[in-house]
């Protein structure tokens, strides 16, 4: 069994709301209770402690990773044979497509919206069952954050039923 939780960063999904939570508390303190001092006092410091966690969580959060500048592609789409073999090549504009996914890169292979592979190379054969199937491809950086705008691709299969490995095509420009 195969998991892949993308995360927002180094803070925890509830945090945010926590902060949010503390901040709007201390204002409703402060604003029902705003003739008692202690208490009052108690509002100012809970809302600022939550003004200053959002700030922390603002600052804490890492940059969003920008798209490499190309895009991928998977080849050897139509009709084929189990397992099928998933080729993911660069799409670039020069004459040599960039390598896939290349350094600090991982690749994600989606067959109908579930994940079945996680790779640092560009192949990997994956046995499927006979019918059509949606394959897609995602680029990801190495510490599993997507980039921004996400680069993917997507193919159609139609496996026949059982046969060999098919022998890796070469990518487009190569």
């Amino acid at each position: 069994m195969l998991a892949h939780i993308v995360g927002g960063g180094n803070v925890p999904a509830y945090a945010p709301w926590l902060a949010s939570l503390a901040m709007f508390a201390g204002v409703v303190v402060v604003a029902v209770w705003w003739r008692v001092l202690p208490r009052r006092r108690f509002g100012y410091a809970l809302a600022a402690a939550g003004l200053l966690a959002s700030a922390v969580m603002a600052v804490a959060q890492p940059s969003v990773p920008i798209a490499p500048g190309y895009g991928i592609q998977v080849v050897d789409a139509g009709a084929t044979t189990s397992p099928v073999l998933v080729h993911v090549c660069g799409a670039g504009s020069g004459a040599t497509a960039p390598p896939v996914p290349g350094n600090g890169r991982l690749l994600l292979v989606f067959v109908d919206g579930r994940q079945v592979a996680e790779l640092r190379s560009d192949i990997v054969a994956v046995p499927l069952a006979s019918g059509r199937h949606r394959i897609t491809a995602q680029l990801i950086t190495a510490d599993h954050r997507a980039f921004v705008p996400p680069v993917t691709s997507d193919a159609t299969v139609i496996v026949t039923g059982p046969g060999a490995i098919p022998v890796a095509s070469r990518c487009p420009g190569h």
